[in-house]
């Protein structure tokens, strides 16, 4: 298995509220998160649910398949409420999504707390789901530590909305299922099955020419250009790192460029 990450900001940011972190202890894992851009200090509050994730792994040492999707999360968001409350921060810093994949005895496992991708590739083809809101309003963990802010978002009737499809040659649109602003959506993928899994920020869907939009089939097949790494053939080290770079050189080449952040990583499953 091999497993890295990539974060590149924003055209339109001066700071960075992406944060994405890789590493092997407890278990390989690939961890993101979003900051809010309409909330001061999320980069900070980024930084802290991701150090606070790899942490909850840790605490469930052997016990890592079939963790309860709201057990982590409540975990993860109150004792980061704890940690920026002696910062000193505003508790709206911890708007932000967190998406948690981790590998564990054959299978990768993905948590996602607000929006962003996942993206796997099997036999049966490239299937990208896309996870976004209503009104492009997520619904934040930091809202669980907060009674009249997420009174306040439960009556505004925002949902959440998956949309899956396969975006290998002309294979149709994207299925779309919308669902209550607080499912639980987290998945679980077989090395059996699936070859790559990849996490990314909605950031990957934010680039622009001339005022007209790249369409997120082709944002992300950019990055996951197989053809490209059939000639490449390199598996080894930062893998994700040179997919991206190379994407975002040849967007830029072609007058494409990216104003959101953007933070992408995954897993090489059948590499073992």
């Amino acid at each position: 298995m091999n497993y890295d990450s990539f974060l590149e900001i924003g055209s339109q940011h001066k700071v960075c509220e992406d944060f994405i972190a890789s590493g092997v202890n407890p278990c390989p894992h690939v961890i993101l998160s979003d900051g809010c851009s309409a909330s001061e200090n999320t980069n900070y509050g980024a930084m802290i649910l991701i150090q606070l994730a790899k942490r909850y792994l840790y605490f469930r040492g052997q016990e890592l398949d079939g963790i309860n999707y709201d057990d982590m999360g409540n975990w993860i968001i109150h004792s980061a409420r704890a940690i920026i409350e002696s910062m000193g921060l505003n508790p709206a810093c911890l708007d932000a999504t967190l998406i948690v994949s981790y590998s564990w005895k054959g299978f990768v496992y993905v948590y996602v707390y607000g929006d962003g991708f996942i993206i796997t590739k099997s036999p049966t083809g490239l299937l990208c789901s896309e996870i976004s809101f209503s009104s492009d309003s997520p619904y934040y963990l930091s809202y669980r530590t907060d009674y009249f802010r997420r009174k306040a978002y439960e009556n505004s009737g925002y949902f959440k909305t998956v949309k899956s499809g396969f975006l290998d040659g002309d294979s149709g649109g994207f299925r779309k299922e919308d669902r209550k602003h607080d499912f639980s959506l987290c998945h679980k993928y077989g090395f059996a099955d699936f070859k790559e899994v990849y996490i990314a920020s909605d950031g990957i869907n934010s680039f622009v020419r001339n005022g007209e939009k790249l369409s997120t089939r082709d944002a992300i097949k950019g990055f996951l250009d197989m053809e490209r790494e059939n000639r490449d053939r390199n598996t080894r080290g930062v893998f994700v790192q040179r997919r991206c770079r190379k994407a975002i050189k040849g967007f830029r080449k072609d007058g494409w460029d990216h104003y959101d952040d953007i933070s992408f990583g995954g897993f090489l499953c059948d590499t073992m």
